[in-house]
């Protein structure tokens, strides 16, 4: 297993050993993760690794792991969206599981941070749970795009 993806296993087990201490998802406190949670998406967004929080006008709350790392390929940093629990109206609806070794995460591309998603490109074995989780984030993003205006630099005179 990579380091990178290592390092996600274990930031993802440690938030799960944070809050998620029970049976099954609906049994979960979403207090614990929205007191871990970071809710400043402009910093998910430049690739600080955390865990963050959006919340939808649909009464959701998606939870995610963010990392970054520097793509070789590319010659550039990458950032990779790892999903941890989806809340609806206060009830878990989905949750990760913590994957056992050899088992890679799925995560979702660092385009849907800025309300973009190519449901194509979507890795077919997990394609109908990350493409629910992108439709949260997307609809978090919106709003949030829209209680948070961009300001525009002040150009030279």
């Amino acid at each position: 297993m990579s380091d990178l993806n290592q390092r996600s296993v274990s930031s993802i087990m440690l938030a799960d050993e944070v809050s998620m201490e029970r049976q099954s998802p609906q049994e979960a406190n979403p207090v614990v993760l929205e007191n871990i949670a970071d809710d400043r998406i402009w910093r998910a967004r430049i690739g600080v690794p955390g865990i963050y929080a959006i919340h939808s006008n649909k009464n959701e709350t998606a939870y995610f792991l963010v990392t970054s790392f520097f793509d070789c390929r590319r010659g550039r940093m990458a950032i990779r969206v790892f999903p941890i629990s989806l809340w609806e109206d206060g009830t878990c609806v989905d949750r990760v599981a913590v994957p056992q070794s050899g088992e890679h995460l799925p995560f979702l591309p660092s385009c849907v941070l800025w309300g973009k998603c190519d449901y194509d490109r979507l890795p077919n074995e997990h394609h109908e749970m990350l493409s629910r989780w992108a439709d949260t984030i997307l609809d978090g993003i919106d709003e949030y795009d829209d209680t948070h205006p961009r300001h525009m630099r002040k150009t030279r005179p």
